[in-house]
Order: structure tokens, then C-alpha cells, then sequence
């Protein structure tokens, strides 16, 4: 199966690519995917924040410092919007989205530093809604077992510690699966990230198939995650 004009409506073409965001936990093969896509299937991928800029500082002192770091997290989203408006194609690949950097402020208040999920969730549904970043038609999710993800890191170097501590993806995890749970079925896929590549690229092609026109079971909102962030704090309250 190849990704061609004819799997998906010319109309669509004409206007924007479909944009699919790979997403996962550290170490779940969401680089080597985009990567894939791109050389077999001629995909833009578009690299990861890390891969773009230096990260904020960590751990921030106080909201202040949370708030400056979700704006450069925006100020690279809008970097990325233009890569891909500069090299249009049919399909665009994001290695993350701004769903890892709302689930992130879930993460953080696990380890109890400053954080604002709510905050994110408004800030890039917000520039979304004026055109300003990319909206994905797709989710695919990305897991592996804690012992590829270890063996896996071994291999590849470390990365910043608060990333891969249990709190912080515990917090990650919930935030992303409550998103995605009300993501229409036909635009989403969560995958194992053992899998061998190229099954993992005609599953990828099996979901663009059936991925419904863009007017047509419509992706939601990030704000749904800023109520998710209030649930949880009144949960908290009551406990």
C-alpha cells in the first residue's frame, strides 16, 4: 500500500496536507518513524522541539517561569507551521505535538513544580484557532514496555532526568489518553513501538485511509485538556 492522491479527496489536497502527530513517551520510536515516513512514503516530518532550540531552563521557580517557556514552546509550533508551509506536500508528520506539552504540565505537577496544564491547553488551542500553528487530523501513539524504553535509553544517551521519572510520565500518560479517548476513533492509533517499521508504516497507511473528511468527525479541542486540568484539582480538593 503507497500513499497517493487518490486516498484522499482532491479538494482537501488542494487546501493542506494532512497533517498526523506521532506521539509517546521518551524512547517509543516516534524520531525513527517520522523519519521512515519521510524517506519511503515522502512525507514531511518535522523535528521535535528539542531538535529546533535549546530547552527552557528546568526546574522553573515559579508560574512566571512556566509561562515564558510555553511561549517559546509556541514561537517553535509557529517555526514548525511555516517549515511545512515552505515545503508543502501531502502529508506532514509532526514529532510531537502540542499535546506532549500540555500532557508535560500534568507531568510536572506530579513532581510538584511549577506547572500550568490549564494555561497550555489555552494557549495553543487559541493559536490554533487563528491558523497560527497546526491542528492534527490524526494521532498516532507510540508505546514500548519500561524495559525496551531502559534499554533503549542505554543505547541512545540520556535525557533530562524529570522526563523519564515514573511521576512525570504517569502525568503524561493520563493527560494523553484522556485527550485522545475523545478523539474520533477513525483519527486515531496507538501502536506498539516494538513493532517492526514497516508494519508500523501500513498501519499508519491504513489509518490515513480511512481518516474522514475534515468537516467530518471533527478533532477536539486542546481546551478539553484545561478541563481536564480543573477535574483533577477538584478531585485533589475533595480526597
Amino acid at each position: 500500500m503507497h500513499l497517493h492522491s487518490t486516498y484522499y479527496p482532491p479538494d482537501r489536497l488542494a487546501k493542506a496536507p494532512i497533517v498526523l502527530a506521532l506521539e509517546g513517551l521518551c524512547f517509543v520510536g516516534k524520531t525513527t518513524l517520522a523519519q521512515a515516513l519521510a524517506t519511503q512514503r515522502q512525507a514531511v516530518a518535522i523535528p521535535e522541539y528539542a531538535d529546533l532550540a535549546a530547552l527552557p531552563p528546568w526546574p522553573p521557580g515559579h508560574r512566571d517561569d512556566v509561562v515564558v517557556a510555553l511561549r517559546h514552546f509556541l514561537h517553535l509550533e509557529r517555526q514548525r507551521a511555516a517549515i511545512v508551509r515552505r515545503a508543502p506536500r501531502r502529508l506532514v508528520v509532526l514529532d510531537r505535538s502540542p499535546l506532549s506539552l500540555i500532557a508535560h504540565e500534568f507531568g510536572m505537577e506530579r513532581l510538584g513544580v511549577p506547572a500550568a496544564p490549564d494555561l497550555a491547553a489555552q494557549l495553543f488551542a487559541k493559536a490554533a484557532e487563528r491558523g497560527l500553528i497546526l491542528t492534527p487530523d490524526a494521532y498516532v501513539y507510540l508505546r514500548v514496555p519500561a524495559s525496551v524504553s531502559a534499554t533503549r535509553q542505554a543505547r541512545r544517551g540520556a535525557v533530562p532526568a524529570h522526563l523519564i521519572d515514573p511521576r512525570t510520565q504517569t502525568g503524561i500518560e493520563a493527560a494523553s489518553h484522556s485527550y485522545l479517548a475523545a478523539v474520533p476513533p477513525r483519527r486515531r492509533l496507538i501502536l506498539e513501538g516494538t513493532a517492526q517499521v514497516t508494519d508500523l508504516i501500513h498501519a499508519v497507511e491504513r489509518l490515513l485511509v480511512g481518516l474522514p473528511p475534515p468537516d467530518e468527525q471533527a478533532m477536539p479541542s486542546w481546551h478539553l485538556l484545561a478541563c481536564v486540568a480543573l477535574l483533577l484539582r477538584d478531585g485533589e480538593r475533595s480526597a
